[in-house]
């Protein structure tokens, strides 16, 4: 039996964190400084501003020749942690087999009690009405559903915000044809660039790609990757998992 994975994503977190805690900055487009004392950098955006072009790390100086309107607002990083706390508790009602990738994301295997609640749709529903019941109607979530980890993240990215989207394996290389490989977590611009050298540029060129090649110029990482481009990314999910700075 396949898989069944969630990749639940919070859409502009920190944001709409202070959304729902201050009515007054509902609607508004507003910008969360890094820091409280810092006003220097966007650490993260509303989804009033996305429509901007605002984006997390950009100077305050460009955030706000972008939309003048913008509200800055001070971080509450204890406020964040401990809601991102009740968050993956509740997730972890649903299946204990749940992996922290980040402070505002995080997998889940529901393969064995998918079935329950109906089928992994159903269970994507059931835990964004328990988000909204518990912490409010201005926290959201995007949720993708996969066979794998790395296909589910990508799903959750292609309904974003507070977007469910199920890439089913029969579709899988449908998708891989359109989808650019940096798509997939881990590969960044510096691979990217790399793989394109070798006339690798979308997910399902990277599946296509002789094996043997890919070990040659990544090492064991161009297993890893050749798995990646046929959908069958093998990682298992880790509890234990620790988000490590750069």
């Amino acid at each position: 039996m396949s898989r069944l994975i969630l990749h639940i994503d919070m859409d502009s977190y920190f944001a709409s964190v202070e959304q729902q805690f201050n009515p007054y900055l509902r609607k508004r487009p507003i910008g969360v400084s890094r820091k409280p004392q810092d006003r220097t950098i966007i650490a993260a955006a509303s989804k009033e501003a996305k429509k901007f072009g605002l984006k997390s790390g950009m100077p305050v100086w460009e955030a706000t020749r972008l939309c003048p309107e913008l509200v800055i607002v001070p971080g509450h990083p204890a406020r964040y942690a401990y809601l991102t706390g009740r968050i993956f508790g509740l997730l972890k009602n649903f299946s204990p087999l749940f992996e922290p990738f980040s402070i505002d994301e995080g997998f889940l295997d529901i393969t064995d009690v998918a079935s329950r609640y109906g089928g992994p749709e159903e269970v994507a529903h059931q835990i964004k009405s328990e988000i909204r019941r518990a912490l409010g109607e201005y926290i959201t979530c995007s949720i993708g559903v996969g066979s794998s980890k790395t296909i589910a993240k990508i799903a959750s990215e292609m309904r974003k915000p507070n977007g469910l989207f199920w890439i089913k394996e029969n579709e899988v290389q449908n998708w891989f044809q359109k989808l650019s490989v940096e798509t997939a977590c881990g590969i960044n611009k510096r691979l990217k660039a790399k793989l394109s050298i070798m006339d690798i540029y979308t997910l399902a060129d990277l599946g296509k790609c002789d094996p043997s090649r890919l070990r040659q110029a990544f090492g064991i990482w161009g297993h890893y990757l050749h798995l990646i481009g046929q959908g069958r990314d093998p990682l298992p999910l880790n509890p234990n998992y620790k988000e490590t700075a750069p």
